[in-house]
C-alpha cells in the first residue's frame, strides 16, 4: 500500500504537476506513505527525497535518501556477497583469515 501512495506521489510532482492542488497531494500521499512506514522499506523515504528535492529542500532531500540508502545497504551488500559480487579477487573474509 505504501508503494502505491509513492506512486501516486510521482505522478503528481510529474505528469499531474500543473494540477491546482499538485503539492498538496503530493504531501497528503507523502503523509499516508510515511505512516504505515514499518521501518524497513526504503520506498517512502525515496519518495520524499524525490519531493523535497523539487521544492528545492536539498538538506531535508538528503538526510532522507542517506535513511533510505541506509535501509537498503545490508540486504545490498549480503545480495552480492551471496552471488560472489561483493567481494574483489585476492579479498578474503574475516572468516577465511580467522582459519589459518
Amino acid at each position: 500500500l505504501g508503494g502505491a501512495y509513492c506512486s501516486i506521489l510521482e505522478l503528481y510532482m510529474t505528469d499531474l504537476c500543473f494540477e491546482p492542488d499538485a503539492e498538496e497531494q503530493c504531501e497528503a500521499m507523502l503523509a499516508s506513505a510515511m505512516a504505515i512506514d514499518d521501518g524497513r522499506a526504503p520506498d517512502a523515504l525515496q519518495a520524499k527525497a524525490n519531493l523535497r528535492l523539487t521544492q528545492r529542500r536539498g538538506e531535508e532531500a538528503v538526510h532522507s535518501i542517506l535513511e533510505a540508502y541506509g535501509r537498503m545497504k545490508i540486504g545490498c551488500e549480503s545480495m552480492a556477497d551471496l552471488v560472489g559480487l561483493g567481494k574483489v579477487d585476492g579479498d578474503e573474509d574475516e572468516a577465511a583469515r580467522k582459519k589459518r
